[in-house]
């Protein structure tokens, strides 16, 4: 046992490294989850080294192991210290030296030649497209953040969210988010999470100085959205990201970002230093079980059925695939497996951005052939093949009621993506390959509910669900 008590505490320090991790993986802003991968990384670098020089002089097979174990141990090694240095080396899209103009420019021409295969692409747009490019090429100084700004645009002038440039950009050497993270409600900005709690809750009144108003405009006007619904929906990437920002003329400093809040009826101004963008990403995005839409964050995929009552069915509704379940689901329905009580489907596509289109249509033909009525719950997050769903219902000429928000996109709108990245600065790009005419004189970008949710703060802060109010009143008066 003595031999060993090195290994075991090296194997120890791994194994609680790996436990904390485990508890704190969604909030790598805070220390425990530094101290935790600076536990798993010492031990398990320790643990190995102890054990190449224990075996070092043993047989042979034991020195074979011995230096098979000290090169992982000296790559895990160099992978940590080049990371820490400049983790752009690791990544392979990404030079780690700066992005000259002239690379800048070849970037915009690759993007230019793919964003000429949307199906949407026409003489207009290549002309707004080639100024862009002229304007960048007549600028001087350092364009890096002119040039993130550049290639925004240049995407969101086809006014679809398929389409946009990823707001991370990795050829910085650090690229920063502010430590929140923002929703437009019905009543203003506010910050739903932060690393500091004492912030959440907050509303955003400006940004240095800039108002938030102003603030969000600007960022809208880039994002390209389908429609203003789905700008609020994105500018929850947008509205942190310090080197967006910077690009606006909105900041000029990741380690001082001044916000000025209101936080209980009292306005102060917080200073903020910013977070690296990987680190904000794994943050903020990760996918959360929570039921109402709150930021550009995943949903948990989640297709799920519950009867809430003796004649109401629920079903929880994250993602459009899995045409097995769904096709179950529509034979249950119609053969009343769930109880010939049961006389009203109401279906969550709150948190629904889409999935595969191709999974549904067992699922659509039962429910159109059943005698069942149908509620849809929507937000600004339901989108891409969850519209198409809604669309191809519709098309049934079954009857349905829409509660919530106006959806991400209309009946008809570009989708299916291909993603490619940039030569020179690693930036990935997402362009839309087809356009989906589902019903085409319903010429709306977007469909509208028959019942609308203003969607206050209050709301969600306390936990009040303005969709399920609203279903409330419509089940009463349906019964």
């Amino acid at each position: 046992m003595k031999n060993h008590k090195v290994a075991i505490a090296f194997l120890l320090c791994l194994m609680v490294g790996i436990v904390v991790l485990f508890y704190v993986r969604k909030e790598p802003l805070n220390f425990k989850f530094n101290l935790s991968i600076g536990l798993i990384i010492i031990g398990f670098i320790g643990f190995i080294g102890h054990l190449a020089l224990k075996w070092f002089r043993k047989s042979i097979v034991k020195k074979i192991a011995a230096g098979i174990f000290s090169l992982i141990g000296l790559g895990v090694l160099s992978i940590v210290i080049i990371g820490y240095i400049d983790a752009r080396i690791l990544l392979p899209a990404v030079s780690s030296t700066p992005v000259t103009k002239m690379q800048w420019l070849e970037d915009f021409e690759v993007m230019h030649n793919s964003l000429k295969e949307h199906p949407v692409y026409n003489d207009s747009l290549e002309g707004i497209i080639n100024k862009l490019k002229y304007d960048f090429e007549n600028k001087s100084g350092n364009l890096d953040h002119l040039a993130l700004i550049t290639g925004i645009r240049m995407v969101g002038l086809f006014n679809d969210s398929h389409s946009l440039m990823m707001p991370l950009p990795l050829y910085l050497k650090n690229p920063k988010y502010l430590p929140i993270q923002t929703y437009v409600f019905w009543d203003g900005i506010y910050i739903t999470k932060a690393s500091n709690t004492d912030l959440i809750g907050a509303r955003i009144i400006s940004i240095n100085n800039h108002p938030i108003d102003v603030v969000y405009d600007k960022v809208a006007s880039l994002i390209g959205a389908d429609n203003s619904w789905g700008a609020k929906n994105h500018s929850s990437l947008y509205v942190p990201n310090i080197d967006v920002l910077k690009g606006l003329d909105i900041v000029s400093s990741a380690e001082e970002v001044i916000l000025e809040l209101e936080i209980d009826g009292k306005k102060i101004n917080k200073k903020l230093k910013g977070v690296s963008a990987v680190k904000w990403s794994l943050w903020a995005l990760s996918s959360s079980e929570e039921k109402q839409p709150v930021g550009w964050n995943l949903r948990t995929p989640k297709i799920d059925v519950e009867t809430k009552n003796d004649y109401t069915l629920w079903m929880t509704f994250n993602e459009i695939g899995q045409e097995t379940v769904l096709t179950d689901i529509g034979n249950k329905i119609y053969n009343q497996f769930y109880g010939k009580e049961i006389n009203h489907f109401v279906i969550d596509l709150r948190n629904n951005g889409g999935g595969d289109n191709y999974t549904y249509n067992g699922l659509i033909e039962k429910l159109s052939q059943s005698d069942i009525k149908i509620t849809l719950l929507t937000s600004r997050k339901t989108y891409s093949a969850a519209i198409n769903f809604i669309s191809e219902l519709q098309l049934t000429g079954k009857k349905f009621r829409i509660i919530g928000e106006p959806t991400g996109a209309g009946h008809n709108h570009s989708g299916d993506p291909n993603t490619i990245f940039l030569p020179n600065s690693g930036l990935m790009v997402n362009i839309s390959t087809k356009s989906w005419h589902f019903i085409p004189e319903l010429t709306d970008n977007s469909i509208p509910p028959d019942v609308f949710i203003e969607y206050n703060s209050s709301d969600y802060f306390e936990k009040n669900d303005p969709w399920m109010k609203a279903l409330r009143l419509e089940l009463t008066k349906n019964r």
